[in-house]
């Protein structure tokens, strides 16, 4: 995503092969991996708190598949009824929408 390694790394388009967004990307990325190495353990230990863990990550996951299905099917229909209702008030024969 550009936003996004433009504000954590500095990263442009413009610049593709600069090294200083390459090692903070770097840093950044090794900093995140030693920071979510830490529960590791405890997860290897407790098996209730990595049930909890990977129940949270199904339904975290399922969560937003459903908010992106939502996103995209709202937008689709939102745009299609627009259409129908510009032709309608268009005087025009209103057209059976295709099926994709």
């Amino acid at each position: 995503h550009p936003k996004l390694a433009k504000s954590l790394c500095g990263f442009s388009p413009k610049a593709p092969a600069a090294l200083a967004p390459a090692l903070k990307y770097m840093l950044w990325h090794l900093g995140m991996s030693a920071v979510l190495l830490v529960p590791t353990p405890l997860l290897w230990e407790s098996y209730c708190l990595h049930t909890t863990f990977c129940v949270c990550l199904l339904a975290s996951s399922a969560l937003a598949g459903g908010a992106r299905y939502e996103w995209v099917m709202t937008r689709k229909y939102n745009v299609l009824l627009q259409k129908l209702l510009e032709e309608d008030e268009a005087g025009g024969e209103v057209s059976k929408p295709k099926a994709t």
